[in-house]
């Protein structure tokens, strides 16, 4: 009526309403979702069209289906310089009052806060939800014993966090190293992870440390190798290799993180409170904690104290080293850049782990994410089922030792917003993929 050419279809004339079978030349039945089908051909190797029209595994080889998925949220353990200086004012080096919860001024009362609204936001909880299971360890003194109190790595830690918190004041140096070294020595005890954990193997480890100061206290030259009072600012590894660092103190907190990085799977964040100048320091700390700010930080053992020393960002190459643009660890200077700090980190190990069930043959599994159809109801014949690629940028992995599968890129990014639901399914493998 509108006098336009239009093709000549064989069959079904145009499908408005419905998704196109290349197969059969037709319209597919119920809705217009990509894995609709009217026939086996319109499916990927290894799936069957149901009765359902919807394309999945081939389960004739008496594969289960469905594996049954546990979200693993990661360890973390949130470590706080509790020295003297943390009773300093965020911009100055003088004494503060603390101020209140919502207008803190002091750093530690600042640390406080911004300790408690992070853990408040993403916290994980018995019931499986949130992100990231939280613990805290507060550290000073010149003792060997520096951890001054310490909450556990669990789920629905946030009460216990705050108590511990309000029960502690600032007082001591800044013995950085030896606070790591006691973390180190009793992981399970700080839950990293705990053994009764039974997604232990599942899980990812970090540290979150945060400091107002460079560390410069240590009561040993380094872990298991007993008393030196040099200098010298490399520390030697169990293993040979060794740490560079701007000063002793410096050298002694890079082998503990890279350490606990390399030997324990627990990498370190490094949070720089109140830090007015750049600090190399903390530079190096965050390099060997394999976790910097900046993706072209370099790593141990290229990093070296003369290149932490010197470093800039390549995408800035203004000749001028400034804390916002080129450290490698995070920098806050108020209370609102140390939560921006928090969250971005929280975003960055909060992932799409998941404990798989029993996996009979891992070259028969499958995952799809499942979104919602027109109804908007999960669980339906209106689901929209689309199969990711295994090992692709968007799809997924699976490490069948730990029985741990991830999904990743954009499917991560629909999962975390609650828009898609990743499904684990076993059939017969995939013939020639």
């Amino acid at each position: 009526s509108d006098f336009r050419c239009v093709p000549e279809l064989a069959c079904c004339q145009c499908c408005i309403d419905a998704h196109f079978s290349e197969a059969t030349n037709c319209c597919i039945p119920n809705g217009t979702a990509p894995s609709r089908c009217a026939v086996d051909l319109d499916c990927q190797a290894g799936e069957l069209c149901n009765a359902l029209f919807e394309c999945t595994p081939d389960t004739s080889c008496g594969g289960e289906s469905p594996v049954t998925a546990t979200r693993v949220q990661p360890n973390m353990l949130i470590l706080l310089d509790q020295s003297g200086s943390m009773d300093w004012c965020l911009d100055n080096n003088n004494a503060c009052a603390c101020g209140t919860e919502l207008a803190p001024t002091d750093r530690w009362c600042v640390a406080k806060s911004a300790i408690n609204a992070v853990v408040a936001a993403h916290q994980a909880t018995a019931s499986g939800q949130g992100d990231v299971r939280f613990g805290l360890a507060t550290y000073s003194a010149d003792i060997a014993g520096s951890i001054m109190n310490h909450v556990a790595v669990g789920v629905d830690t946030g009460t216990a966090i705050r108590a511990a918190l309000d029960g502690q004041s600032p007082g001591g140096g800044t013995p950085t190293a030896p606070a790591l070294r006691d973390i180190e020595g009793d992981l399970a005890g700080y839950g990293l992870p705990s053994p009764a954990d039974p997604q232990a193997a599942q899980r990812s480890n970090f540290i979150l440390l945060v400091t107002d100061g460079q560390a410069n206290s240590d009561v040993s030259w380094c872990y298991g190798t007993g008393n030196n009072s040099g200098d010298e600012p490399v520390c030697p590894l169990d293993d040979g290799l060794t740490c560079d660092g701007n000063n002793a103190y410096t050298a002694r907190v890079n082998c503990a993180v890279d350490r606990l990085a390399t030997n324990d799977a627990t990498r370190t964040f490094v949070v720089g409170l109140s830090f007015q100048t750049f600090s190399d320091a903390l530079n190096c700390n965050a390099v060997y904690g394999q976790t910097p700010r900046q993706d072209n930080c370099g790593g141990p053992p290229a990093v070296t104290a003369t290149t932490c020393t010197t470093y800039e960002n390549p995408n800035d190459s203004d000749g001028v080293r400034t804390v916002q643009d080129d450290a490698c660890y995070y920098p806050a200077n108020d209370q609102a850049a140390l939560i921006a700090a928090f969250d971005n980190i929280a975003g960055q190990v909060t992932s799409c782990d998941y404990a798989l069930g029993t996996v009979a043959d891992a070259t028969r599994l499958y995952v799809y994410l499942i979104t919602p159809g027109t109804d908007g109801v999960y669980g339906t014949a209106d689901d929209v089922r689309t199969r990711l690629d295994r090992d692709g940028t968007n799809g997924w992995t699976y490490d069948s030792i730990t029985g741990r599968a991830t999904v990743l890129g954009t499917s991560c990014d629909a999962v975390m917003a609650g828009s898609a639901r990743p499904l684990y399914v076993e059939g017969c493998p995939v013939i020639g993929g």
